[in-house]
C-alpha cells in the first residue's frame, strides 16, 4: 500500500511525495518498528491522521552514508539524555513536531532519541533554497543540549546503527514507486500533447521517432514495477534484498531522469517554461529537479558500496531484476 501511494503522490507531485515520505515512512515507521507500545500510542495516531510531521535527523555536515561517522553526541545524565549536535540536509525540518534524531552513544555506538517540537536547544533553521523539489522544506537542525527523558529512546540506545540502516533501507526500496510516478505523469502529458501537437498535417505522435520516445517510458514503468515488486515480496518474505533494493534505485534514479529529459525534448521549448508537469516538473534546470531521486538517500554509487555491493554484482542485480 505504501509502495502504491508514494507512486500516486509522485505522479502528482514529488515534492509532496518527499514530505510525505519522510513524516510517515522514516519517522512514523521507525517509532512503529523500534518503539515501545506507550512510544507508539503517543506519536503514531498524530502521525497517521496528518495533525503532526516528523523527520529523520541523520545527516551531518560531516557525515552522510558513513553513519558511523556522525559526530552529534548523547550523554547520559540521570534519567534521561543530553543531546548535543547538527544535523543538516534534513527532509522536513522547518516544520517537523517530531525528530528522529541519531547520535554518537559511544566510541562505536548509536541511539536513536525521540526529540520533540519546543524541548529547550532544539532549532531549525531556514529553508534551504533547491533546485529541485523546492515544495519539500529542508534545513539544518541545531541541537544545544536538548535534554531528552528516558522514556524518550528508541530501543536499545547502542543499537541505533541497525535503526538507521534498517530506515535507510526502506527509504531506498521505495525509490521506483516514486520514479514510477514521475514517468507515468510525464507520459501521460506526453501521450496528450503528441497526439494534439499537428505537424506536416499529422499529430507528431505518427512519427517513428516519437513513437520510439513513448514506448520507451512505457517500459521503464513496466521494468520499474516489476523490480518493487520484487524487492517487496523479499523484504515481506525476510530475505536479505540489500543488493535487489540497490539495483532498483540505480535504475530508478536513471530512468527517471531519462524519461524526464525526453519529456523535456518532446514538449521542446515548452519543456523549459513555468506551467503544469512536464513544464513545471523541471524547471529552469531540468536535469536538476528529478536528478534528486538519484541523490536522496546517498548517491546510488556510496549506497551500494556501503551496502557492500560490488558494481559488478549491482549490474548483475538489474539485469537480473530486469529479466525477470
Amino acid at each position: 500500500m505504501l509502495a502504491i501511494f508514494m507512486a500516486e503522490l509522485s505522479r502528482a507531485c514529488g515534492s509532496t511525495a518527499l514530505s510525505c515520505g519522510a513524516s510517515l515512512l522514516l519517522g512514523a515507521g521507525t517509532v512503529l518498528r523500534f518503539g515501545t507500545e506507550d512510544q507508539r500510542r503517543k506519536y503514531l495516531p498524530p502521525l497517521a491522521r496528518g495533525e503532526s510531521i516528523a523527520c529523520l535527523g541523520l545527516t551531518e555536515p560531516g557525515a552522510g552514508s558513513d553513519v558511523m561517522s556522525l559526530s552529534t553526541r548523547a550523554t547520559r545524565d540521570g534519567d534521561g539524555w543530553v543531546i548535543r549536535g547538527q544535523k543538516t540536509f534534513i527532509t522536513n525540518g522547518p516544520l517537523a513536531d517530531l525528530y528522529v534524531i541519531f547520535a554518537r552513544t559511544g566510541e562505536t555506538t548509536l541511539g536513536t532519541f525521540l526529540v520533540e517540537k519546543g524541548m529547550p536547544g532544539l532549532s531549525a533553521g531556514a529553508p534551504m533554497v533547491k533546485l529541485g523539489m523546492r515544495g519539500s522544506p529542508t534545513s539544518e537542525v541545531v541541537l544545544e543540549d536538548v535534554r531528552v527523558p528516558g522514556a524518550n529512546v528508541l530501543g536499545d540506545p547502542l543499537n541505533g546503527f541497525a535503526q538507521a540502516m534498517w530506515a535507510l533501507t526502506q527509504e531506498r526500496a521505495m525509490s521506483p514507486a516514486a520514479a514510477i510516478g514521475i514517468l507515468e505523469s510525464c507520459l501521460e502529458r506526453c501521450l496528450r500533447y503528441a497526439t494534439t501537437r499537428v505537424q506536416f498535417g499529422k499529430p507528431i505522435a505518427s512519427f517513428q521517432a516519437i513513437q520510439f520516445k513513448l514506448a520507451r517510458m512505457r517500459a521503464d514503468i513496466a521494468l520499474l514495477t516489476a523490480i518493487l515488486h520484487e524487492v517487496i515480496a523479499g523484504l515481506e518474505a525476510g530475505r536479505d534484498m540489500r543488493t535487489e533494493i540497490a539495483a532498483g534505485k540505480v535504475f530508478a534514479g536513471e530512468t527517471a531522469v531519462r524519461g524526464a529529459l525526453e519529456a523535456i525534448c518532446l514538449v521542446l521549448a515548452q519543456g523549459l517554461a513555468h506551467g503544469p508537469p512536464p513544464f513545471g516538473l523541471l524547471p529552469r534546470r531540468p536535469r536538476i529537479a528529478v536528478r534528486a531521486l538519484d541523490l536522496l538517500q546517498g548517491r546510488a554509487a556510496v549506497a551500494t558500496g556501503g551496502a557492500g555491493v560490488p558494481e559488478g554484482e549491482l549490474r548483475r542485480a538489474i539485469g537480473k531484476l530486469v529479466r525477470s
